[in-house]
């Protein structure tokens, strides 16, 4: 059995303590990495993405649905993540968009942490 010494809270821990809680929504950066095992040879068009609970009026475009007490607000609006994600992973893949016959479009209706 361990035993943990307690000791009294320092001046940084106190600062540390204050931040978490204090409830701060600074956008988070995203930053998104393809990582797709699949290949394909080929062009798709990609149309408009859509985050329902912002569409709504439940969230702002860049608000992710939390379960938790504190917001959670990302740097760039949901969709445009989706989106982009889709693009990466389809140009890992092999695939190009284009003006091509068949359009992939989304309604991203929920999106929770």
């Amino acid at each position: 059995m361990k035993h943990f010494v307690r000791r009294p809270l320092s001046h940084i821990d106190l600062l540390l303590l204050a931040v978490i809680c204090s409830g701060s929504t600074t956008p988070l950066a995203v930053n998104y990495a393809p990582s797709s095992a699949l290949t394909a040879d080929g062009q798709i068009n990609l149309g408009a993405f859509h985050y329902q609970p912002a569409t709504a009026g439940r969230l702002r475009p860049n608000q992710i649905e939390n379960t938790a007490w504190q917001k959670v607000i990302l740097g760039m609006d949901i969709a445009v993540l989706f989106r982009e994600a889709v693009i990466k992973e389809f140009r890992f893949a092999g695939l190009h968009e284009t003006t091509a016959a068949a359009t992939l479009s989304a309604d991203i209706i929920t999106f929770r942490v």
